[in-house]
């Protein structure tokens, strides 16, 4: 195994508790994926954030801060997955876990279709649709988990997400250092979805040294696989969420590292959510719960 991934792959991971995550063959197979983003990200701007050890931090250990909450076996839905994140690597690091990934942009699914090929992911697929298309019905209660970061805030989250847990069931969102605001500010919301009494797990995102230049380094090309090009810098809504939360609730401790404050809020499902939710994204927009 090539140093240059694997080094910096298990320090960002020691650094985030995430040890039992970077041991055997999982190395590889992050690898693996680190060399297909970066692939994709020479051809089209799949991600802004494109240096290595911003991959393994912001990317990777960011994905897998809320692991232990996945029940074993349990369904998944992650809505607006973008590039592949949290699901591709849950999906590395939980084989058992039965992920689908939902996106509307056909060309980010593509690439996470052909990531989960290539990686040889079980009980992995992706539909390309809005969450809150109708078309969708079928799934509504289907799923033991709904996952979702850096979609939308969390009341709007909440409507989108509810209708496919089934009662019993756990809303994870990933949320940045605004987390709790966001979880007062859905009360209503997730009352009125059928949510139950929410958990906000406060973490911290530990960033090495090297997370903390700008501007970011190329992906070393040990880890480009093929020579691929260093991508460009991301446009649009995915890129501006992830500079958000790249930036948001930064704190330094010390001259080695720095850590990103982050907020899992867990909620359960206790009712049936009412038929008319979710509605169409400009009502939820223009007047959210």
């Amino acid at each position: 195994m090539d140093s240059t991934f694997s080094e910096p792959f298990r320090r960002i991971f020691r650094l985030n508790g995430l040890d039992r995550l970077a041991v055997g063959p999982a190395v590889a197979r992050f690898r693996h994926l680190t060399v297909l983003l970066t692939e994709a990200n020479a051809r089209f701007n799949l991600t802004a954030i494109r240096d290595l050890p911003g991959i393994i931090a912001r990317h990777y250990a960011d994905s897998l801060l809320a692991e232990p909450l996945f029940p074993r076996r349990a369904r998944v839905l992650d809505i607006g997955c973008g590039g592949g994140f949290p699901c591709l690597p849950l999906a590395l690091a939980r084989p058992d876990l039965r992920i689908t990934a939902l996106d509307s942009t056909q060309k980010k699914l593509d690439f996470v279709q052909h990531a989960a090929e290539a990686l040889e992911l079980k009980h992995f697929r992706t539909i390309c649709a809005r969450a809150e298309s109708r078309t969708l019905r079928e799934l509504y209660e289907e799923f033991d988990v709904v996952t979702g970061r850096a979609v939308a805030r969390l009341n709007i989250l909440a409507e989108l997400a509810m209708p496919f847990l089934r009662t019993g069931g756990l809303l994870i969102a990933y949320k940045g250092a605004q987390g709790s605001e966001e979880l007062a500010e859905a009360a209503h919301a997730l009352q009125v979805l059928g949510g139950g009494e929410a958990q906000d797990l406060p973490m911290r995102l530990v960033l090495p040294p090297e997370c903390q230049t700008a501007p970011p380094a190329k992906v070393p090309a040990a880890a480009q696989g093929g020579g691929a090009k260093a991508p460009a810098t991301g446009e649009g809504r995915a890129a501006t969420a992830e500079n958000s939360a790249a930036q948001e609730g930064t704190e330094a401790p010390g001259a080695a590292e720095a850590t990103e404050s982050r907020h899992i809020l867990v909620i359960p499902k206790e009712r049936p959510t009412p038929p008319q939710y979710p509605r169409a994204y400009a009502a939820i927009l223009k007047q959210p719960l």
